[in-house]
């Protein structure tokens, strides 16, 4: 990596540096060419300016990252961040991309990536620029949150089941952001370290997991069957790709007590699933996930990111998925 990209100065580091270090090491050049990719860098800063700008403005309003997440009125921008970075797990890939993620994932993570992740929590905790810090904690706590999301996701049984939710997940992430950013804190000012901060984020959400389990054990046959269903259902979710999954929670969102949002809400809050998906080709894929009026779930046909991890980490608990 040039020393022009690096990121290990932290007081001198601009978003632009840090763009184009990512891009050096995950070789996105390779993948849209020297003249794409320097158009989808300025894009990409300005769109993470405006993310940051929202979560700058959710800090000073109150608003706490879990609950900023979800406003798609109030934090567009952030909101449909946080559901592109959900979506993209289970998101059909296209040959290319999935060869790409093959031979960054066979590399392994490489010093430079390592390095950035510890210059991205020195960020948060301390940049002296406010929007750069919120967005910085941004990331912190959606990386943290990402980790504990694949524990969910994977073993549904275990936590859906369990009584455990997504709020739950939101909350977790926030609370290990939270205590790692505090500045009162001294002794973890050395510890710069994202999978530190994941790894802390686990270890609660096991915690969590342990009084959920205390509480169901006490609790009646009809609650705990429900939450089996419940289970069932999410890991039905996850072995789809992420357009249907989305379409068919939606689809059932009155019966989780939640609003059911139209066609368009949807394509607009899901821009990494939807962006490039016209209104009608949205309607012929929700009419063809039904039967007779109930959505019918079919595994998704492309691999997805989930479905390499599995591929090079032989995950037992991963679904399967078909295609290469």
């Amino acid at each position: 990596m040039s020393s022009s990209h690096s990121l290990t100065a932290s007081s001198t580091t601009t978003l632009s540096d840090a763009l184009h270090a990512i891009a050096e090491v995950l070789q996105l050049d390779g993948l849209v060419g020297k003249e794409g990719l320097s158009a989808a860098m300025q894009e990409m800063e300005a769109e993470l300016l405006v993310i940051g700008a929202d979560a700058y403005r959710a800090e000073v309003q109150g608003i706490s990252l879990r609950r900023a997440v979800q406003d798609h009125e109030r934090c567009p921008a952030l909101a449909k961040l946080h559901t592109s970075i959900e979506d993209m797990l289970t998101l059909g890939l296209p040959r290319e991309l999935r060869e790409w993620g093959r031979k960054l994932i066979a590399a392994g993570v490489p010093p430079a990536f390592e390095a950035m992740l510890r210059t991205l929590v020195k960020h948060a905790r301390r940049d002296p620029n406010p929007v750069r810090q919120a967005l910085c904690k941004l990331l912190v706590f959606e990386g943290v949150r990402f980790g504990l999301l694949l524990r969910a996701r994977l073993a549904t049984e275990e936590t859906y089941g369990v009584g455990m939710t997504d709020d739950h997940i939101d909350e977790i992430a926030e609370q290990e952001m939270l205590i790692w950013m505090d500045q009162t804190l001294p002794w973890l000012g050395d510890v710069q370290s994202l999978d530190a901060i994941a790894l802390a984020g686990l270890i609660s959400l096991e915690r969590h997991l342990s009084d959920l389990r205390d509480v169901l054990a006490t609790a009646g046959r009809e609650l705990r069957e429900m939450l089996e269903r419940r289970a069932q259902f999410e890991a039905r979710l996850f072995e789809l790709d992420a357009r249907d999954a989305i379409l068919i929670r939606n689809a059932l969102a009155e019966e989780f007590e939640i609003q059911p949002l139209s066609l368009d809400l949807v394509r607009e809050r899901h821009p990494a699933a939807f962006g490039a998906v016209k209104r009608g080709a949205m309607d012929t894929r929700l009419s063809r996930l039904r039967n007779d009026g109930v959505p019918h779930i079919v595994r998704r046909k492309d691999l997805s990111l989930i479905d390499l991890l599995h591929e090079a980490n032989q995950l037992s608990t991963a679904p399967a998925a078909s295609g290469v």
